[in-house]
């Protein structure tokens, strides 16, 4: 049986109220805790989703002794000082991403999280999805032969809010919507290392210096490449794909959420379209999500479970190494398109 887990959760975000939804699905997590500045908000959060106490300081959640670990879904330019709040109040830590807003503070908070021996990992769900999973395996297996290229894209064009679009709440597209990306090369390619280059150009909105648009190019050894693009503004499909010598596979829209993927092969007259539909879920049937594709929130739930039921201090998928690559590679990026910026 899975090791039951007491929940707490820093900031009554919506993202927030989306992961209690699809804890309902699982087993060995508990609610058990939230604390957010508004107290009319927080009151309001916990009684929606059956929480039992509620704080308005963080430190009071920190200082919970039945709290075991604390969900951070705070704003970007908070998850540093929040993530080494519970840390050193020795709270595992599951942190939406981006993990901080600077390779620097991430570096930090790893070391920090090793230094204690919590479990520390940064929310990048789209790694526990079915299809992910099973797209790493087609391409690990040589199923689409060499892989040579990856196309990776996450556009969602409307009108952001402030979350995405102020620069001091920590707005950004390409940390909002284009680490997806980011991930997905790293997914593919990562496997211990960094492109050996990354080229990029953004557009920013107009007086200020957050990006609504970015197009990056990377490079990896042995030749392999990845394109990628974030945008607020341009309509396309969400999709990723991997082109091989043999094949290629397609992660279907939304790419960062996916229920299905298209795979063509050389020696295939056809291309075949594989689904992985959610489990049953009330909450998305009566329309409770905020964000699309909620219910997938219950794959890494089950996962963090997992891990610190086995005692592991982060995840084998989604590792320390994984978010530093990421937090690298996105550092790159804003140096080329903004000049050093971020702490």
């Amino acid at each position: 049986m899975a090791k039951e887990l007491r929940w707490g959760f820093c900031s009554a975000s919506k993202i927030a109220n989306d992961l209690c939804h699809a804890m309902d699905l699982t087993q060995g997590n508990r609610k058990a805790a939230v604390a957010a500045s508004d107290p009319e908000r927080v009151r309001q959060f916990a009684q929606t989703n059956n929480i039992p106490r509620w704080y308005v300081k963080y430190e009071e959640l920190a200082a919970d002794p039945e709290v075991d670990i604390v969900y951070v879904s705070s704003l970007n330019v908070t998850h540093f000082e929040h993530c080494r709040l519970f840390l050193n109040a020795g709270k595992h830590v599951l942190c939406e991403k981006p993990l901080t807003m600077s390779l620097a503070h991430t570096e930090q908070l790893l070391a920090l999280a090793q230094e204690k021996r919590l479990f520390f990992m940064e929310g990048f769900w789209s790694r526990f999805f079915p299809v992910y999973q099973e797209v790493q395996h087609i391409v690990q297996s040589g199923e689409i032969g060499q892989v040579v290229q990856v196309y990776s894209h996450f556009h969602m064009p409307g009108k952001p809010g402030e979350r995405v679009t102020d620069g001091a709440l920590g707005g950004s597209c390409l940390l909002d919507i284009g680490c997806y990306t980011i991930n997905f090369a790293d997914f593919v390619f990562g496997g211990g290392c960094l492109p050996e280059q990354v080229s990029a150009t953004g557009a920013v909105f107009p007086g200020t210096r957050v990006d609504h648009d970015v197009s990056m190019g990377l490079r990896y050894p042995g030749g392999a490449l990845a394109t990628l693009t974030c945008s607020l503004s341009g309509l396309r499909p969400s999709t990723a794909m991997v082109c091989g010598t043999e094949g290629w596979v397609e992660v279907q829209d939304p790419m960062h959420a996916p229920t299905s993927y298209r795979k063509w092969l050389r020696h295939q007259p056809s291309v075949t379209t594989v689904h992985k539909p959610f489990p049953d879920d009330p909450a998305a049937a009566a329309g409770s999500y905020n964000y699309a594709q909620g219910t997938g929130f219950y794959y890494q739930l089950t996962h963090v479970n997992h891990c610190i039921a086995q005692g592991l201090t982060q995840s084998p998928i989604a590792s320390h190494d994984v978010s530093r690559r990421v937090a690298q590679v996105t550092h790159q990026v804003f140096d080329q398109i903004l000049g050093p910026r971020r702490v």
